[in-house]
């Protein structure tokens, strides 16, 4: 649903297709709700979205003919839902199997094997160091274990949400290891892909009170609930709002743009917030 949201709310050729740019939005959005991922590749460079093909994304890690189709229909005819569908199972598989590896990798800095069973207690310290280092970007494969204590002990600062997000993997341990006496490695992985599930939909409710905040702040003195086209563009260098880069018509396609005024044109903060793309 989030993707073919996003993906009705863009503009489209004569075939009912996106192009590559907003090809990638759609499919960086998706992720970003579905998960709260940020694909590199994906996500948007400087002041607007690549028009390069999103399947780039996928180089190095699929085989040339997969990329080369993508390229293809692309370049001649943009992408339908379909095929964007297909792209964005393709990288969701693809980033499954390395959220795999990354958990081995943890087990091996913290001197366990993926074929040890653990007790409760350590499969949560796994957790939350995999968690920890899923937040805040950090290539766990590279850090010491002296490394990954101070991790551990600085996560709160570092990201202040660290609390409820525990408060998941507690919560999602439970559920996976009721009858449990000890945790296969199956276990933990289960675990910690529930609570990257439950962590996209945690982050894209800060993300829409995040995105809902920054409109207040460029809100018009008289508390009109609109702020200026001009400042909502102005802001993505001014304020780093890096997602308020809508093209005038897809706004207008949104129901998120006030055009009574045609030389001051204004976004309708409410009515850009609970797009289905946005929340």
């Amino acid at each position: 649903a989030a993707l073919s949201d996003t993906f009705a709310a863009l503009p489209k050729n004569q075939r009912g297709a996106v192009g590559a740019a907003s090809a990638r939005y759609a499919v960086h959005r998706y992720f970003m709700q579905r998960h709260g991922w940020q694909i590199q590749g994906l996500a948007p460079q400087g002041e607007s979205w690549s028009s390069s093909s999103p399947a780039l994304a996928l180089e190095d890690r699929v085989p040339g003919d997969f990329l080369s189709v993508f390229e293809e229909r692309v370049g001649a005819h943009g992408l339908d839902l379909n095929e964007l569908a297909v792209l964005a199972a393709t990288l969701e598989n693809m980033i499954h199997g390395e959220a795999v590896g990354r958990l081995e990798a943890i087990y091996r800095v913290l001197g366990r094997a993926p074929e040890d069973s653990l007790g409760h207690d350590e499969a949560a310290g796994i957790l939350d160091t995999y968690m920890q280092a899923y937040v805040v970007g950090y290539n766990i494969s590279t850090l010491t274990r002296e490394q990954v204590g101070t991790l551990n002990r600085k996560i709160s600062e570092i990201f202040p949400p660290w609390p409820q997000l525990k408060d998941f993997l507690r919560e999602a341990q439970r559920e996976a290891a009721l009858g449990l006496s000890r945790l296969a490695f199956a276990d933990v992985a289960r675990i910690a892909e529930t609570v990257s599930e439950r962590y996209g939909r945690f982050q894209d409710a800060e993300d829409c009170e995040d995105i809902r905040s920054r409109l207040v702040k460029l809100e018009e003195a008289s508390g009109t609930g609109r702020v200026k086209l001009v400042d909502f563009y102005a802001s993505v260098m001014k304020h780093g709002n890096w997602q308020f880069r809508e093209h005038p018509e897809l706004l207008k396609q949104m129901g998120a743009l006030d055009d009574t005024d045609p030389s001051v044109p204004r976004v309708i903060i409410p009515n850009y917030v609970n797009t289905p793309s946005n929340c």
